[in-house]
């Protein structure tokens, strides 16, 4: 929670191409990130993470 507004903050990264990124970026992002999504490709992952976190 966000003590200042009351509110839970969720970090989505989403990569137009992990594998291109380098690893130590890929590992820093990977521990700050709530959730990530690979590829912009995979349309129906990044579907289900939003609608995940607009409900919560």
């Amino acid at each position: 929670m966000c003590a200042a507004h009351n509110f839970a903050f969720r970090s989505l990264v989403v990569y137009a191409d992990m594998a291109t990124i380098p690893r130590a970026d890929v590992s820093r992002l990977t521990t700050a990130a709530n959730d990530q999504i690979p590829s912009l490709a995979e349309r129906d992952a990044l579907r289900m993470k939003l609608q995940d976190a607009l409900q919560s």
